[in-house]
Parts: C-alpha cells; sequence; structure tokens
C-alpha cells in the first residue's frame, strides 16, 4: 500500500510464509537481482514493522500514564490497585502511602 502525498499512512504489518518472504534459493544463487531486491523488501519491512512497534508502544505509553493518573488522584482507585490479588505474594508491592509511584507501578505492570 502506497502513502498519498505527504501522509503519514502506514503499510499494514502483513505476516507471510516462510516460502514468500524470500525468492527461491535459485534466484538468490544465480541472479544478483533477486538478492538486491529481497535485501530491500526485508529492510523496508523491517523498517514498516519498527514503525509500527513504536507507534504501538507509545500508545500503550500513554495508556500506563493515564491510568497512574487516575490512580494518584484517587485514593480508592489506588487502594483497590494495591489490593490485587496479583500482587499478594510480590515482595515489591505498592503501597498504599506511595500514590506518587502510580506511574512506575502502572509501568511495571505494563512491561
Amino acid at each position: 500500500m502506497s502513502t498519498k502525498g505527504n501522509s503519514s499512512e502506514q503499510k499494514p504489518f502483513v505476516e507471510l510464509e516462510p516460502k514468500d518472504r524470500c525468492p527461491p534459493l535459485e534466484d538468490l544463487l544465480h541472479n544478483q537481482g533477486a538478492m538486491n531486491g529481497a535485501v530491500d523488501a526485508l529492510g523496508q519491512n523491517l523498517a514498516t514493522l519498527a514503525t509500527q512497534y513504536r507507534r504501538y508502544y507509545r500508545a500503550y505509553i500513554a495508556d500506563a500514564y493515564f491510568l497512574a493518573s487516575v490512580m494518584r488522584k484517587n485514593a480508592d482507585t489506588w487502594r483497590d490497585f494495591c489490593h490485587r490479588p496479583d500482587w499478594n505474594d510480590a515482595p515489591n508491592r505498592p503501597k498504599i502511602d506511595e500514590p506518587e509511584r502510580a506511574l512506575e507501578r502502572a509501568m511495571l505492570e505494563f512491561g
């Protein structure tokens, strides 16, 4: 999918079968153009994947920041988060008297 003008539209990630990702071995061995084309396509696909990864990663970080800001402003929400069952045996569980660490704790859950 091509981009139009100055649009920041991204190519969708399409997973291909291994046999579809590269030209046949015979072409790679006997046709330098096939090798160059395959290497170029690989570079483009990696760049697209990296762009998509960063875009989604930024969105998740924004979500963590939003959730942390809600927890910091609402003591009941922070307390409920601190009492989640998955924290029961955690040695470094969040403390009710440390809502300023909400972002750190949300990121630990995220990461």
